[in-house]
């Protein structure tokens, strides 16, 4: 008897001594963090290097790709399925809940004085094996039930959360295009202008050479030159960042190559704000994500309120006690089967329950006003991108304008040259005017697109169709 009982202990003792990473709160989470990742390790998201830009490469399924694979978009979608976790698990409280409880009990019983002089000093040792069988089932819980409520308002937060996340990515990347294309704007431009200041260097020099132009007078044409070979190099490293950080984006999928904008398309025609745009800002994916919050914070009110309401569950249990005999009596085997009902009714908690309603209300309120101030702020910025769009598309016919304008003074440059009355610096100047024209008109172009990435993103209506309009316009080589 005693043998195994001193077995037991030391099996206890040798367990615990072997838990080397015993999880408590004074402990230092840092040593315990690695374990607790290997244990539950994420699926991989596919980050690595990203590919080399193509021409080829289909902006649609890049932008799919990045939408998918996301850092944001898998976090998002993370703490939606934790929600819908919680739902289950708030709802399972209301399912029948069983437990097995064994006790093994060893005493040792020694009478160290009695008023019967036969039992003093006598000692005696036994066992008793308890096992308990318990089913319970909840019948009502009010909070319990209010809880449900939350978590379910909880998982629309985190669902809506998801829709919006993946919007969020779309315009990042539909932004990033467009920005490497105003970049290759400006590497187009850096170029014509040390086309034109080499050619007016060689000139200049040339008429030194013949005596017309005094040496210091080229110092103006030198430092242009140099300035305009320092912006093109700058130029070209910030395109070759903005497509890099937007390969990155999704570095899984073969990247497309940002173009010029083109200029040959139309523009289309933007129409009017609309009612229905109106309605989608109070419904978009990120107000929406504010509307389940104001949801579940109300559920919070609701079950903050219902903190005093009584709780009532039955419940069946059955037990068998096998106890070995002791000095004063014999050993018995006994089975036992309770039933019953419990009432929990905490009606009082000292003011509690109404100063936890009141904390969840104001955090409620609070949250009903910062969805007034984005519903405010978004629709602002709608009413702006669409006066823009409107001031963007008639500035792109005034300088279509002016783009033939300068191409036509390009034009009796060429032809002034062939009739030996103009130069190859006149030529060059007028090239130059005509990039300039149209490196203008593509920022114009570039901007408009943006805005219209913008509406779309404001009222959660970015699709395929959004995209295909980018990668027409931007896919100028």
């Amino acid at each position: 008897m005693r043998f195994r009982r001193a077995l037991c202990v030391s099996v206890c003792v040798a367990a615990v001594a072997a838990c080397e990473n015993i999880v408590t709160f004074e402990g230092d989470l840092e040593t315990v963090a690695p374990t607790v990742r290997s244990d539950a390790t994420p699926p991989s998201l596919g980050f690595g290097t990203a590919q080399t830009p193509s021409r080829n490469a289909n902006l649609l399924t890049f932008a799919l790709s990045a939408v998918e694979n996301s850092p944001e978009t898998a976090s998002a979608r993370y703490l939606r399925d934790a929600a819908e976790a919680q739902v289950k698990e708030d709802v399972a409280r209301f399912r029948p809940q069983g437990s097995l409880t064994i006790e093994q009990i060893y005493t040792d019983q020694e009478i160290l004085e009695s008023s019967n002089p036969s039992f003093a000093g006598n000692k005696s040792s036994f066992e008793t094996l308890e096992a308990t069988l318990r089913f319970e089932q909840t019948i009502i819980d009010v909070p319990a039930v209010a809880e449900i409520a939350r978590s379910r308002a909880e998982l629309e937060a985190r669902t809506a959360d998801v829709l919006r996340t993946q919007q969020d990515v779309l315009s990042t990347v539909l932004t990033r295009f467009l920005d490497s294309s105003e970049a290759l704007e400006r590497v187009k431009l850096a170029r014509a202008e040390v086309r034109y200041f080499q050619q007016l260097n060689a000139a200049e020099q040339r008429r030194v050479n013949e005596g017309d132009l005094r040496a210091s007078e080229r110092g103006a044409t030198v430092s242009e030159l140099a300035r305009a070979r320092s912006d093109l190099a700058i130029a070209q490293a910030d395109y070759d960042i903005r497509v890099g950080a937007l390969c990155r984006m999704a570095p899984a999928a073969a990247c497309p190559q940002p173009g010029a904008i083109s200029l040959s398309r139309a523009l289309p025609r933007p129409a009017p704000l609309s009612a229905e745009e109106r309605n989608a800002i109070a419904s978009g994916p990120e107000i929406a994500v504010l509307d389940a919050g104001l949801k579940s914070a109300l559920r919070e009110v609701d079950r903050a309120r219902t903190g005093t309401y009584p709780t009532l569950s039955a419940y069946i249990e059955g037990a068998r006690r096998d106890r070995g005999g002791s000095l004063f009596d014999g050993s018995s085997l006994t089975e036992t089967v309770n039933t019953g009902i419990v009432l929990d009714w905490q009606f009082l908690q000292g003011g509690r329950v109404r100063a936890a309603s009141e904390r969840e209300l104001n955090e409620a309120y609070a949250l009903s006003a910062q969805r007034e101030g984005q519903v405010r702020a978004r629709m602002g910025e709608l009413e702006a991108a669409v006066d823009g769009l409107d001031a963007l598309w008639r500035n792109d016919i005034a300088l279509a304008t002016v783009q033939n304008a300068r191409a036509r003074a390009l034009g009796a440059s060429r032809s002034e040259l062939n009739a030996g009355t103009g130069t190859d610096v006149d030529v060059s100047r007028a090239q130059l005017e005509v990039v300039r024209a149209s490196v203008l008109r593509s920022t114009t172009r570039r901007t408009y697109l943006s805005a219209m990435v913008a509406r779309h993103h404001a009222t959660g209506r970015l699709d395929q169709e959004m995209v295909d309009l980018i990668r027409k316009f931007a896919n100028n080589f």
